[in-house]
Order: structure tokens, then sequence, then C-alpha cells
């Protein structure tokens, strides 16, 4: 199998670059926006020399969805069931209080939050 000719990098424009950094939320200096039209016509020549190879005869791969599961298996119904006794909650609980309520560690104010 033959390697597809290398398609030059594309030329992106500053406004194309800057399009891209607001979209991931960059404020790049006049430098990276440089490298990045660089980097970008780089990565955006590659997927178009992707488009370009011939797959008539290679078959699909298996999604991880598809490793993971047996799709052609029945699944369980999703139906609800009862919820769990207040008493079996509780015990999962780290800390209760007053025998009825979750202890939970303060958040508000000095809580030791980062």
């Amino acid at each position: 199998m033959s390697q597809p000719s290398t398609t030059a990098p594309r030329q992106l424009t500053e406004a194309d670059v800057l399009h891209v950094a607001h979209l991931a939320q960059l404020d790049p200096t006049p430098q990276q926006i440089t490298q990045y039209r660089a980097q970008l016509g780089s990565i955006l020549a590659y997927v178009d020399r992707l488009g370009t190879l011939d797959l008539t005869n290679v078959e699909p791969m298996s999604t991880p969805l598809e490793a993971a599961l047996d799709l052609a298996a029945p699944q369980a119904a999703d139906a609800p069931t009862p919820p769990l006794p207040h008493a079996a909650l509780l015990a999962m609980a780290p800390a209760i209080s007053h025998e009825h309520y979750l202890r939970v560690p303060k958040v508000i104010g000095d809580g030791g939050a980062a």
C-alpha cells in the first residue's frame, strides 16, 4: 500500500487562530499566534491526508462500548425499585447526627475548603 502524498499545512489567518483561541478561552501572545498558526495548519493538513485513504476493504473496528457490552444479549430492564430503608442508608453514612441525619463537613465560611 503506497503512502498518500504529504499535504502542505493549511494557511490559517490570524483571525482563524484568534477564533479558535477564543473558543478555548485562551489569550495568546503574538508569538503564540504565529506558533499556533503553524501547528493548527499541520493538524488540519493531516486530517485532510487521512480523508484521502482508501478504506474500501478495511473492516470497521469495534467501539469501546461494543467491547464492554454484549449488545446482542438482552439487557436488564430499567425499572424502578423500592428505596432502601432509612436505617440502611444511615448505616452507610460516615457519620450521623441525632440518630436521623447525615453529618457533613462545614462548607460555608471557614469550613476548611481549599
